[in-house]
């Protein structure tokens, strides 16, 4: 439910994470993460923040977030896209087997492949079940390069 015009729209329950971080996924701004569970969690959406400035900004507002991932501006704001779109269309998943082929045959082999990151568009591309930490396992994700 939102609170005022300016909130997120939080599109999926909330998950626990290892870390005992909560994670809240908004429809429009992606992920957000939590220490604790609020009662009644209403966050400003930062994607409706972000229209509203230029993409100099834009870079700016991310860059200290950016940094502490290791990526770029724009590798996060793909990230955030990403989530968006799986999100919308439900979170649906490969199935691990499908997500081991990718990896081994089309990924590993590729010379834009670096330590379980592709270099063309910055997403982690590995083995791992958890699917908000690995491109392949969200069904809505494509390689740029059109290999799956």
């Amino acid at each position: 439910m939102k609170a005022f015009e300016n909130s997120c729209e939080i599109i999926a329950p909330p998950v626990q994470l290892r870390n005992g971080a909560w994670l809240y996924v908004c429809l429009q701004c992606g992920p957000w993460q939590l220490r604790q569970r609020p009662q009644n969690p209403v966050f400003p959406c930062r994607a409706k923040q972000l229209d509203a400035v230029s993409p100099e900004t834009k870079g700016l507002y991310l860059q200290p977030a950016a940094e502490k991932l290791g990526v770029s501006p724009s590798d996060l704001m793909h990230y955030a896209g990403a989530i968006v779109r799986w999100g919308k269309a439900g979170f649906p998943v490969r199935e691990q087997v499908e997500v081991e082929r990718i990896e081994r045959d089309l990924c590993r082999p590729c010379k834009d492949y670096r330590a379980g990151r592709c270099k063309v568009c910055g997403c982690h591309v590995n083995t791992s079940a958890f699917s908000l930490v690995n491109k392949i396992k969200m069904a809505t994700e494509h390689c740029k390069k059109k290999k799956w």
